[in-house]
């Protein structure tokens, strides 16, 4: 809220989760006990939980369906620890975009591992294509403290777009170790073809 030009605090006191999802809904009513000139931009909706902490597994019945499952719920609830997401077998048709993670830091860090070890049994896979969200499998923004092992990732196809993975944003301290990471059939020197493609910001560690 504002009075003139100074910011009015407003305090709404505190509430302790006890798991599961809340749905929060804010929105303003008579601003400076006046006729709302403008009500279709007044209310906000943010989707929180209590932050994730421990070993949850993607697919074969698991914790989350798909690797996206899994990041929403990042992206929702933050950490309270350091997460490892064991990922059954299997081929996960999707692309993932990872942004500033709410809490992430050098203990509380984020791994996407195979579950029995073996990278060619888990497959997170793309087409490459001019249509689509974005040119990445992963899309890694502002990222930070994210590991992915003993995964492959890949773009499938010989046409349009091929990175696997996209850093960019400032993302740092991310790690890629024992993973297949195969790009699309093409013989291309453009980077819309990099298996792993960071543009001209810093993107450090």
């Amino acid at each position: 809220a504002t009075n003139g030009t100074s910011p009015t605090p407003v305090t709404l006191g505190t509430f302790s989760p006890s798991g599961g999802n809340y749905n929060i809904k804010v929105w303003t009513s008579a601003p400076n006990a006046s006729t709302d000139g403008n009500p279709n931009n007044d209310t906000a909706y943010k989707t929180l939980g209590q932050g994730l902490s421990g070993t949850y597994t993607i697919g074969g019945g698991g914790n989350y369906n798909t690797f996206t499952d899994a990041v929403n719920d990042l992206k929702n609830k933050g950490l309270c620890g350091a997460v490892v997401f064991n990922v059954s077998n299997g081929t996960y048709s999707e692309q993932i975009s990872i942004g500033a993670i709410q809490n992430v830091s050098s203990s509380n860090t984020i791994t996407f591992q195979s579950k029995n070890g073996d990278s060619s049994k888990v497959i997170l896979t793309y087409p490459s294509s001019l249509t689509g969200n974005g040119n990445y499998v992963v899309d890694m923004n502002g990222t930070s403290y994210i590991t992915f092992r003993k995964i492959t990732i890949s773009r499938t196809g010989n046409s349009g777009n091929g990175v696997v993975f996209y850093i960019h944003g400032g993302s740092s301290y991310n790690t890629i170790t024992h993973c297949q990471v195969i790009g699309a059939k093409i013989t291309s020197t453009s980077t819309q073809f990099a298996n792993i493609y960071s543009p001209g910001d810093l993107d450090n560690y």
